[in-house]
């Protein structure tokens, strides 16, 4: 996800959206969601927490 191409792991679905949760090997979270890609952020709480709140970020700006 930081344009190396890094294996992630499918962690979660989203019912309502339809949307993938994956992790990659340095902890990072990100959502996959049929509008972009946005990320979560870093560790399983911060992560979870923002998800939860929806205060996401498009992983492009996160990327940048």
């Amino acid at each position: 996800m930081d344009g190396t191409q890094q294996s992630a792991f499918l962690i979660g679905r989203e019912r309502i959206e339809n949307g993938l949760v994956v992790l990659d090997l340095d902890e990072r979270m990100s959502y996959l969601h049929h509008s972009g890609t946005y990320y979560a952020g870093k560790g399983m709480h911060e992560a979870f927490s923002n998800l939860h709140t929806v205060r996401l970020q498009p992983i492009e700006e996160y990327l940048s």
